[in-house]
């Protein structure tokens, strides 16, 4: 059982898909077709944006599948991650997980995320540059502090704020993806050990004092310390840690670099700013931030920008069994992965996709297996609502209320932030005051 032709030198098809994956997809489609095999460092993984080969895997039992390459999260993430675990614990970790992140909890923190934004912007004086990411990144960072940790000590707020960013930052690092680089005179390895193992002293304090306290808060935390399995039992101090720092990685790095490309989008079609700002206007005068996510038109904006460069460009995942997919017999062992950067921008399903139109998903509702930038079936990311919920409600505060000028007004290409993509520089722009 053979996985269709595709590349097969391994470390030259990883070196390849690390350093340009949109040039490493579009080389492969154009010589292979779809779907492609290809032999990775990880093993053999077969690759598709067709939608119906979305559907195969979206839609096949859950319980043929386990997380693929999770060497390259487990030392951030932690081994009880909800992103690296399958089958029946997976289950239960996202059954207590998936509460605290939908519904009313998630709008009662509107108001928290619109503060978190004007904190971070006055910050900024008159007629100086800066780089979006930095700031949204920055945003993201304080809304996670604030509606996941619930952390309000001073002490450990700045000891959290900077040794988080400075762990995702190593684990940007090419030990992350090869392994044979985890050694003590790695100068990288090195220090992210020692970051790593302060985050964990930190996180587990902030953990028992919080459980043994009797005054417990909305927080994400605080529900985590309350959530029950089925048989009452609840989970214990390291999965509570490693649910958190899953929390962050998924949530702080992919909602800030949607947000930035989201700014430069706007910034490059001022016509399509001026329309979201005359409906903001319009139908949240106020600023009320939950009057802000119901506007369609800032919802479509987002959503294009999740189209046009989604942060995860592929998803992933290992069969533990033989099975029929995509119209392959494969063996276990073998992964498949969904590529949103194909399915995106198939011009069979997206008129024009390499043009940023928000209107397109005004005009039509795209199915699950055409548009998933936040992954789908049973593994769809379980803060998908509260991400695109946060990006609305900062986007709309922060464009209501201040002008700023691109100053990237020219393509740009992405980079490597881990497994997610950011725009290569940030997207340099420059603060022009209130509006």
């Amino acid at each position: 059982m053979p996985i269709p032709k595709g590349p097969r030198f391994g470390l030259g098809t990883t070196l390849s898909y690390i350093r340009n994956p949109y040039g490493f997809f579009e080389r492969s489609v154009r010589r292979y077709g779809q779907p492609f095999g290809c032999h990775t460092m990880g093993g053999p993984l077969v690759l598709s944006g067709r939608p119906e080969d979305v559907r195969d895997i979206f839609r096949a039992d859950p319980m043929i599948f386990e997380p693929w390459n999770t060497d390259v999260l487990k030392p951030v993430l932690g081994s009880n991650s909800v992103i690296l675990t399958s089958g029946t614990q997976h289950r239960e970790y996202r059954k207590l997980l998936i509460p605290p992140f939908h519904g009313q909890r998630m709008r009662s923190y509107a108001q928290r995320m619109a503060t978190a934004a004007h904190d971070c912007a006055s910050k900024w004086h008159e007629g100086e540059d800066f780089r979006a990411y930095n700031f949204t990144q920055s945003v993201s960072l304080e809304v996670i502090l604030d509606t996941v940790f619930g952390v309000t000590d001073p002490v450990v707020r700045s000891g959290l704020k900077a040794l988080l960013p400075e762990l995702l930052n190593l684990g940007n690092g090419l030990p992350m993806f090869l392994k044979f680089l985890r050694l003590p005179v790695v100068p990288s390895w090195r220090r992210f050990i020692a970051v790593r193992k302060q985050t964990d002293e930190l996180i587990g304090q902030l953990i028992r004092d919080r459980t043994s306290s009797d005054d417990r808060g909305d927080d994400i935390l605080s529900m985590l310390l309350e959530a029950e399995y089925d048989d009452g039992s609840r989970m214990d101090e390291s999965e509570v840690r490693d649910q958190l720092l899953s929390i962050l990685s998924a949530g702080h790095e992919t909602t800030a670099i949607a947000m930035a490309w989201t700014l430069y989008w706007l910034h490059r079609h001022p016509e399509k700013l001026n329309r979201l700002l005359e409906d903001i206007s319009e139908q949240a005068p106020t600023g009320d931030p939950e009057a802000l996510t119901q506007i369609p038109y800032l919802d479509a904006v987002v959503n294009e920008s999740l189209r046009i460069h989604p942060v995860l460009p592929d998803l992933a995942r290992k069969l533990c069994q033989d099975a029929e997919l995509m119209g392959c017999k494969l063996k276990a062992g073998t992964a498949v992965g969904a590529v949103a950067f194909l399915t995106h921008r198939d011009p069979e399903i997206y008129e024009d996709p390499d043009e940023w139109i928000p209107e397109r998903f005004l005009d039509r509702k795209f199915s699950p297996f055409e548009f998933y930038p936040f992954g789908g079936g049973n593994r769809r990311c379980i803060g998908a609502a509260f991400a695109s919920f946060e990006a609305k409600v900062v986007l709309g505060t922060v464009l209501r209320a201040y002008r700023f000028e691109l100053l990237d007004n020219r393509p740009l290409s992405v980079e490597r932030r881990h497994i997610t993509l950011m725009p290569r520089g940030g997207v340099r722009m420059r603060y022009h005051g209130h509006r």
